[in-house]
C-alpha cells in the first residue's frame, strides 16, 4: 500500500508514531511482507515504482467517469512488470549479457588511446559514468547472470586494458567468454553461447554502435538489443530501467556462476592436453546425492523450470507444487551436487520418480549441460537403478517426451543400455547398471 503523491498527510510529521499515513502504511507493509514471506511461491511487487518517471500519475476524468485512477502510462507500467514477473517464473529470463567495449565499457577507442588513456573513473565525469556502469554490471553477476564481450579489438591489447587499468571495475574474471575480434558480432554471439551452453533467447546485447545494433538485432532476433543512450552518462540508468533480468530465487548456484565459468575455461585448458578419458579422471570429480528438502528446494525447481537440452518430460512446476508432489506416497526426488579439483559447480543434476507394485518410473531426468559429457548422467542412472534393486522392484523406467531442444537426453537414452520401445525406455533390475569408477560418490542422506 502507498499514499497518493498528491495526499498531503500531515505534512513533517507523517512519519510520527501513532499519527501519520506513512508511519501506518510502512508498518502495515511490512507486516504484509513478513507474513507472505512464510508462503512458498508468493511474489510481492512494489507498485511505487510504477509512478518513477512518469508526467502524469492519475487522471481525473478516468477516475470520475470508469473509477479507473491511473493514466495509461501507469497501466502500461504495470503490464510490463507483470509480464516481466511471469517470464521470471517461467524460466525465460535474460540470463547472459553480451557487451561491445569501445565507448560501451569504456570511453574512447582502444586502439587510439591505448589502456592508459580510455576515459574509465577518476575525476572525470565520463569515466565516472563508465566505471557507475560498470558496477552495475557487476551487482548483476551476484544474480546469476553471465557477461562476455563481443568487440572488434585485438583480443591481447582488450584484455590487458581490462587487466592494467586499475580504474576498472570489471576484470577478465567477470566475463564468462569474449569474442575479441575483426568477425561480425552476429557470429561472434553465437560461439558466445555455445561456449556457455545458453540459447539465443538468453542473450541481451549492449553496444553504443547503432549500426552493430541493427545488424545484430536484424540477424539473430532472439537476441534482445534494447536501443541505447547517446550519452555515457544514461548508461546506468537504461541498464537498471530493463526488466528482463526477473527471476523468482537467487541460489547459491545463481551467485556463483560466474566464477564457475572461470574455472570452467581452466578445465578446458587442461582437457586440451588430455585425452577425454583421462581428462574426466584428472579432474577428481564427486558427486554428492541428498534427498530433495527445503535447503535445496529453490535451486531444484530452478533447474527443473530452466533446463531445456537434457531433460526427459520438460516438467515446469512451482516450487509449492514440486513440494505437494514429492509429499505424495511412493512419490521421491533426489539432488545430485558437483565439484571436482577446480572447483564448486553446484547442484546440477535431479532424478525423480514414482514407485507402482514392481517398477520405478521415472518423472524427471534433468542435468545441467555445464556438466554435460563427464558421464555423470550414467552415475545419476546407476544410482537410481541401485536404489530400485535394493527395494526389490522388477524394471525402471523412463518415457521420454521429445521437445524442439531436449534431443541430447534422446541420443543418451540411446546409448544408454536401456531397452526401446517407442519413446519407453527400461532397465531390468536383474542386470548392474556399471557406473564409472572415477567420480567418487558421496551420500547426504
Amino acid at each position: 500500500w502507498y499514499k497518493p503523491i498528491s495526499h498531503m498527510g500531515y505534512g513533517m510529521s507523517d512519519y510520527q508514531n501513532n499519527l501519520g499515513i506513512d508511519y501506518y502504511l510502512n508498518l502495515i507493509n511490512m507486516r504484509l511482507i513478513e507474513n507472505l514471506s512464510q508462503i512458498n511461491n508468493f511474489y510481492l511487487l512494489d507498485a511505487n515504482k510504477y509512478f518513477l518517471n512518469v508526467k502524469k500519475i492519475y487522471n481525473n476524468k478516468m477516475w470520475y467517469t470508469t473509477k479507473t485512477p491511473y493514466s495509461l502510462d501507469v497501466i502500461k507500467k504495470v503490464k510490463r512488470d507483470i509480464d516481466s514477473s511471469i517470464e521470471g517464473l517461467l524460466g525465460k529470463s535474460r540470463r547472459l549479457i553480451v557487451l561491445d567495449l569501445d565507448n560501451t565499457l569504456w570511453g574512447g577507442i582502444l586502439g587510439d588511446v591505448g589502456w592508459e588513456g580510455v576515459k574509465i573513473g577518476g575525476h572525470d565525469y565520463l569515466g565516472e559514468a563508465f566505471a557507475e556502469f560498470q558496477k552495475v554490471l557487476k551487482s548483476l553477476t551476484n544474480r546469476g547472470l553471465l557477461l562476455a564481450i563481443a568487440s572488434k579489438n585485438y583480443e591481447d591489447v582488450a584484455l590487458e586494458a581490462i587487466e592494467k587499468n586499475p580504474e576498472m571495475i570489471l576484470k577478465k574474471d567477470d566475463f564468462s567468454s569474449w569474442k575479441i575480434n575483426w568477425q561480425d558480432k552476429a557470429q561472434n554471439i553465437v560461439d558466445i553461447t555455445k561456449d556457455v551452453n545458453l540459447g539465443l533467447s538468453s542473450v541481451i546485447f549492449i553496444d553504443d554502435n547503432q549500426a552493430e545494433r541493427a545488424r545484430v538485432a536484424e540477424a539473430l532476433p532472439d537476441v534482445f538489443v534494447p536501443d541505447w543512450p547517446e550519452n555515457p552518462v544514461d548508461y546506468k540508468e537504461a541498464l537498471l530501467l530493463l526488466d528482463c533480468f526477473n527471476t523468482p530465487s537467487v541460489t547459491k548456484e545463481d551467485r556463483q556462476r560466474s566464477k564457475m565459468f572461470v574455472q570452467n575455461r581452466e578445465r578446458k585448458d587442461l582437457s586440451s592436453m588430455l585425452s577425454h578419458n583421462d581428462w574426466l579422471k584428472s579432474i577428481e570429480m564427486i558427486v554428492e546425492i541428498e534427498k530433495f528438502n527445503s535447503t535445496n528446494s529453490s535451486r531444484t525447481v530452478q533447474l527443473l523450470n530452466k533446463t531445456n537440452q537434457f531433460n526427459l518430460a520438460t516438467r515446469r512446476m512451482s516450487e509449492s507444487e514440486f513440494a505437494d508432489w514429492n509429499e505424495q506416497t511412493n512419490n521421491e526426488m533426489f539432488t545430485f551436487k558437483v565439484k571436482d579439483k577446480f572447483g564448486d559447480l553446484g547442484l546440477t543434476g535431479v532424478i525423480s520418480f514414482s514407485i507402482d507394485d514392481t517398477n520405478m518410473i521415472i518423472s524427471d531426468f534433468i542435468m545441467s549441460c555445464r556438466v554435460m559429457g563427464r558421464e555423470i548422467e550414467r552415475l545419476m542412472l546407476g544410482y537410481i537403478i541401485s536404489k530400485a534393486q535394493e527395494i526389490g522392484l522388477k524394471q525402471v523406467i523412463a518415457k521420454y517426451i521429445k521437445t524442439d531442444r531436449n534431443k541430447p537426453m534422446y541420443e543418451f537414452l540411446n546409448n544408454s543400455g536401456f531397452e526401446k520401445d517407442g519413446d519407453i525406455y527400461s532397465w531390468s533390475c536383474d542386470k548392474t547398471y556399471e557406473i564409472p569408477s572415477f567420480i567418487t560418490l558421496q551420500e547426504a542422506l
